[in-house]
């Protein structure tokens, strides 16, 4: 016989003591768009809550605590339970489970699984979830916290060090060194996470040595600092510990008390160490050392042994130097003393007494590599913590003042190891500007759209390698019976009919590691149309969408409509006189091309931008074009890929695009040579 279905709008639900059977109909039509399975959800969440009818009872944990439960839903989502409550086993008769040795938490996290096919999903809970659901054959929600692990292990580094904490606890090496190795991915987020709190120190030395963790050095400081200063905290709220109270401004003063010698005033100090030229004493930028900064702010440095003639052996100690090798290096020396004197004035540090949290971190703060912390962060982080000795600094201060090949071929400065660490991804920012399109034929020939600009972030890794395509400025070449040349790598061609501009070229950036796949790309502009009856449209700019380099379509000339849309983010062609409006193209990211006078021919739509969220890629800032006016970068003031015209057959400009090392300010400058992409490795930046 055939099962029947009640109707949708009635299911059986919470109990109602006016009923003999216990029974319920609860009407649904408060909310007509719930689905069916929403609706059972919503049942199985009334009957975990109601006991009435509950047959089982859990007594889970030390304390004994007692949780109601039905056999038939846990003999569904559980093979253990099913045989164990299936047979002859005491609990079947006795209707009660005794678990001493599990957690309640993660029991009620079960039970919602099993009721509800939801839980909390916390990250703190997840590999316990996951062990009691192996352990107890709760199948759909082991699958269910394996595809969690997968997804914080893929691409969540805020979460990923509650993992590694929670794998330490449970003894599980191998899920620790797969999070790990997922926060070396970005450690910066990593370090700055609350997961890191919960390492023991032996976890958070293993973290803090290894070369991948590779971020601003000054970070890596400030998260072991954060991490000592709150074990001081839980072992000062059980009573085993001293607080770790914060010292006042007086201490920290007199922590810098050797800054305060003979330092000469600030107009001194800038004609002794750059022979009268502006010396700047803001901090310099993070993870910069003291001649990077310089050639960042287009000044020039001026290494020590250019300044004096102090001879000083590259492996001497700066603190066995000779009265006449400290005068030679005495006025930068000054200078630097004079610019972390500054940085603490405006510096609010709070920290517990040195020698209790020095002991608290042990051998994890010896594993800060203290050299490559540029001098501001050495005034504004590390000197005011007062955990390295006055000696210590001074020669970390002197380390700055080495030249490059000097500093890095020594092993270590002041007994702290200054080998560079390994990133296992480099966070790039990559800004594009698509080309612009060319503008129609004779002297009012209108003008073509700009190229849109956008700005990302991306992290490379090691085994990556980027094709870098800059867009080509669109063109209103060739003769009267042949269509205008594509703009590179994908603008739409301009008709010949009184010949109109084609689009300008998308500029875009294509992974190796992503199959090829495009990660960012800025539209090209749409070409302009002639100033003419019977003129052409004008062509698309070049685009792109879902991971593919699209193409612009061309420009109409009273036949083949079918080419005149444009694909994959590829703006259309213009309609022809005949079938225009004489309207400009529409503007996506590229800018729509213009009608000239005397047309009902319309200009070319622009490109669309496209970001590959799949693969890491953060969206910065995006500016679509509006007109044939090159569109100018929102941080830096650049701009390229403005339109051309409006005149005759003026060419549009070509695209750009920038890629930076975030942390070490590397930058590669890629502009329009050759119809050739340009391919980028992990070791060019």
């Amino acid at each position: 016989m055939a099962a029947t279905a009640e109707p949708e709008e009635w299911v059986r639900g919470e109990h109602s003591e006016d009923e003999d059977d216990g029974v319920q109909q609860v009407p649904l039509e408060s909310e007509p768009h719930v689905t069916n399975h929403a609706k059972t959800v919503a049942v199985f969440k009334r009957l975990m809550a109601d006991d009435k009818f509950a047959d089982l009872v859990l007594v889970v944990g030390p304390t004994k605590q007692r949780m109601a439960a039905h056999k038939f839903v846990l003999m569904t989502r559980s093979t253990v339970l099913r045989s164990m409550l299936s047979g002859e086993w005491r609990e079947t008769k006795a209707g009660e489970i005794s678990l001493p040795e599990d957690s309640p938490e993660v029991w009620k996290e079960l039970l919602a699984h099993a009721y509800t096919s939801k839980w909390s999903n916390a990250p703190s809970l997840l590999l316990d979830v996951k062990d009691y659901a192996d352990r107890y054959g709760f199948g759909d929600l082991a699958d269910d916290c394996g595809e969690r692990i997968s997804a914080m292990l893929s691409g969540e580094p805020e979460n990923v060090m509650t993992m590694a904490a929670k794998a330490v606890a449970m003894a599980n090496p191998v899920i620790r060194d797969l999070a790990f190795s997922s926060a070396f991915l970005n450690t910066a987020t990593a370090l700055r996470s609350e997961g890191i709190l919960r390492l023991d120190r032996d976890a958070l030395l293993t973290f803090v040595s290894d070369p991948r963790c590779a971020t601003d050095e000054v970070d890596v400081f400030r998260a072991v600092v954060r991490w000592g200063l709150n074990q001081m905290a839980i072992a000062h709220a059980e009573g085993k510990g001293p607080s770790p109270i914060g010292r006042s401004k007086e201490d920290l003063e007199a922590a810098y008390s050797f800054l305060s010698h003979d330092i000469p005033g600030r107009a001194e100090a800038q004609e002794k160490c750059v022979g009268g030229g502006e010396l700047e004493f803001e901090p310099a930028a993070r993870g910069s050392s003291l001649a990077r900064e310089a050639r960042r702010r287009g000044k020039a440095f001026i290494p020590p042994h250019e300044m004096h003639s102090a001879d000083v052996p590259d492996d001497a100690s700066f603190l066995s130097l000779t009265d006449a090798q400290m005068a030679g290096l005495g006025p930068k020396l000054r200078a630097m003393r004079l610019r972390a004197k500054d940085t603490l004035q405006h510096s609010v540090v709070q920290t517990a007494e040195p020698a209790d949290l020095r002991e608290v971190l042990g051998e994890v703060l010896d594993a800060v590599r203290f050299p490559l912390i540029d001098a501001a962060g050495l005034a504004a982080d590390v000197g005011p913590s007062g955990l390295l000795a006055p000696e210590q600094l001074v020669e970390l201060y002197c380390h700055q003042m080495v030249p490059f090949s000097e500093a890095w071929a020594r092993k270590t400065v002041a007994g702290f190891s200054n080998e560079p660490r390994a990133p296992v991804a480099k966070l790039l920012t990559i800004s594009l500007w698509g080309a612009g399109g060319a503008s129609g034929k004779h002297s009012g020939g209108a003008a073509g759209g700009a190229g849109g600009y956008i700005r990302v972030h991306y992290k490379l890794l090691p085994d990556d390698r980027l094709s870098v395509y800059v867009g080509e400025g669109g063109l209103a070449d060739n003769s009267d019976s042949v269509m205008t040349s594509a703009a590179w790598p994908n603008g739409g061609k301009g008709g010949y009919n009184y010949k109109t501009g084609s689009g300008g070229g998308s500029s875009l950036v294509t992974s190796e590691l992503h199959d090829g796949k495009v990660l960012v790309g800025a539209g090209g502009g749409g070409g302009g149309t002639a100033a003419h009856s019977w003129s052409s449209g004008g062509g698309g700019g070049g685009g792109c969408k879902d991971g593919k380099m699209g193409q612009g379509g061309h420009g109409q000339m009273r036949t083949a409509e079918a080419l005149r849309i444009g694909s994959d983010g590829g703006g259309n062609g213009g309609k022809d006189d005949s079938n225009g409006s004489g309207s400009a193209g529409e503007s996506s990211h590229g800018a729509g091309g213009l009608s000239g006078s005397s047309t009902n021919a319309n200009g070319g739509d622009g490109g669309e931008a496209f970001v590959l969220e799949s693969a890491g890629v953060v969206l910065l800032s995006k500016i679509n074009a509006t007109s044939a006016g090159a569109v100018a970068c929102d941080e830096s003031g650049k701009s390229a890929g403005g339109g051309g015209g409006p005149g005759d057959c003026k060419r549009g400009s070509h695209g750009l695009v920038i890629i930076e090392n975030s942390a070490s300010g590397k930058r590669l400058k890629f502009e329009f040579s050759e119809k050739e992409p340009a391919v980028v490795c992990f070791e060019d930046l």
